[in-house]
């Protein structure tokens, strides 16, 4: 059986590639990788045989799979091989390989070289193909003095600006650094506002630097009674705080509560996700208005309130990163294969308290690898006469999965 050697490729110039990487570039029996970077690599192989251009994912895994009992295989990445490329899909593959790392030099190496500065407390993170979130964006700006951000075309510099601008981040200054380490190399410093209405071309890095940076406090959990209340269902707190824990919030989550009743739950994701969005959906007037006027008790303006089945609302919804599903008036099977349908993955907590619905979402996704789910319980102390005694909740069913 050969290797895997996972080659980092730098930022581009091959006077950035490593010794080491270029003897494994010539060596290998079989090659693959992106069209560009194949193209840089064929300088140092004498023919094409044995290159596969990566595409499909899955497709060049297989690939891999059968290629490497022949040989070593090569699969070059861009950058290095530990910031945001196929190491970390590798790792969690199910295929059983002799991985072997070769790092090469990172665009944040670069960038951080070029504009003089240090990296021991910076955030880097990724617009290019993920996290593409203004909220994403801001938290970083917002909690770390210096954030670097990887660009692509659907999510530029301008659009890294336009971020900041949105969410008051106005005093970071920001540098834009593209086609590194390429003849029309260029590196821009700017203020936010003007950075938000320039254009730059090419795949860029853009360094962020706030002279306030500030960290997030860790919000706590509001009581049942913190919140206007009606005739309409609340999710108890202890639920709630469960249910919270299950969905494992990041502060720049898109969020749906769906069947959101009197907004308890749509409250909290706010107040979790500060700079993210939240979606509360009802269907019925007087919980939708409930919800609202929650949402002006807690000043959560990211909280978002529409009406209307659920099965027709989400198709007007931005992406989700999670999704609480608290009531689906009937509509489950139609929100699990809505979600099924979407470009990424979304992490998914509902309850059920009947057993129709438990029924239902077993049968639903019960088959799927990360389904889970927790029985709860919650015991409330009650006087009978002078006596203290325990009233029990109806018992609830708590499930998670990645659909």
């Amino acid at each position: 059986m050969g290797n895997v050697y996972l080659t980092g490729m730098g930022p581009g110039a091959e006077q950035y590639l490593t010794k080491r990487a270029i003897e494994v570039i010539k060596s290998a029996s079989y090659i693959t990788g992106s069209k560009r970077l194949l193209e840089r690599a064929s300088i140092y192989r004498k023919k094409e045989a044995g290159t596969h251009t990566l595409k499909q994912l899955q497709q060049c895994l297989e690939w891999i799979d059968e290629k490497r009992k022949l040989g070593d295989v090569c699969v070059l990445v861009s950058g290095d091989v530990h910031y945001y490329s196929l190491a970390g899909t590798i790792a969690r593959s199910a295929y059983d390989w002799n991985v072997i790392y070769l790092p090469g030099i990172s665009s944040y190496q670069m960038m951080a070289a070029k504009i003089g500065v240090t990296l021991e407390d910076a955030a880097l993170c990724s617009v290019h193909g993920r996290n593409e979130s203004d909220g994403y964006v801001a938290y970083h700006a917002f909690s770390y003095p210096r954030s670097l951000f990887l660009c692509s075309n659907t999510y530029p510099p301008q659009k890294v600006a336009q971020a900041l601008e949105r969410y008051g981040l106005c005093e970071c200054r920001m540098s834009i650094g593209s086609f590194l380490s390429e003849e029309k190399e260029t590196i821009q410093k700017a203020g936010v506002e003007e950075a938000a209405r320039s254009v730059y071309e090419g795949f860029s890095v853009v360094c962020v630097e706030n002279p306030h940076p500030k960290k997030m406090e860790t919000v706590g959990f509001l009581r049942d009674e913190d919140f206007i209340r009606g005739k309409v269902p609340m999710t108890k707190e202890e639920i709630r705080i469960l249910v919270l824990h299950k969905l494992g919030i990041q502060p720049w989550d898109c969020l749906w509560d769906l069947g959101g009743g009197s907004g308890s739950i749509s409250i909290e994701m706010a107040r979790h996700a500060e700079f993210g969005e939240v979606f509360g959906v009802e269907y019925k007037e007087n919980a939708a208005e409930l919800m609202k006027m929650n949402r002006e008790r807690f000043q959560c303006r990211n909280l978002h309130i529409k009406r209307g089945r659920i099965k027709d609302v989400i198709k007007e919804l931005p992406q989700p990163d999670r999704v609480f599903l608290g009531g689906s008036e009937g509509e489950l099977r139609e929100v699990i294969a809505y979600l099924e349908s979407l470009p990424r993955k979304v992490h998914f907590v509902m309850t059920a308290v009947t057993m129709e619905t438990l029924a239902e979402a077993m049968a639903l996704l019960s088959a799927k690898e990360t389904f889970s789910y927790t029985q709860v319980q919650i015991g409330m102390s009650h006087m009978v006469g002078s006596y203290h005694t325990t009233k029990m909740n109806h018992p609830v069913w708590i499930m998670e999965v990645d659909v």
